[in-house]
């Protein structure tokens, strides 16, 4: 396969992700105004402190990737972007739900909502630890890719 040809075919199946995590990084940022309109509890620190850092990694997944792209595009982390895809889509459903129960009512969401979920995405989803793991991945498949 010429360089050319590999690189389009890594294009084609990172882009699309690439523009997913775009899109929910505009979800996440919506989400986060949405919670500096209530009041502040203490849930709501934790809730915006894990969606930081989850926004700060999936911009880290993003340069990585492209990184990636830009100079090593015949390395071929496949698990590592199977795993993204099913973390994006994770991401997204949760980041959603939030959004939904901000627009539907604040008092809701600090009196009833907040500590459960936070709870969740400490406890179930680990979206930090996991996109962590994806950064880890990528950093290796372009160091390795480069030997």
């Amino acid at each position: 396969m010429h360089e050319s040809e590999k690189y389009y075919n890594a294009l084609s199946v990172w882009m699309p992700e690439l523009n997913n995590l775009a899109r929910l990084q505009i979800e996440i940022g919506l989400a986060l105004s949405g919670l500096s309109e209530k009041r502040v509890t203490l849930e709501e620190k934790m809730i915006r402190m894990h969606l930081h850092q989850l926004s700060a990694l999936l911009a880290q997944v993003t340069q990585e990737a492209h990184q990636m792209l830009a100079s090593h595009y015949d390395a071929n982390p496949s698990t590592t972007l199977d795993e993204l895809r099913v973390l994006t889509v994770e991401v997204q459903d949760v980041v959603a739900d939030l959004l939904k129960i901000i627009r539907y009512n604040l008092n809701f969401l600090e009196q009833y909502y907040e500590y459960d979920y936070y709870s969740r995405l400490q406890n179930d989803h680990k979206f930090v630890d996991r996109t962590q793991k994806i950064v880890l991945d990528l950093k290796n498949a372009v160091a390795n890719a480069g030997k």
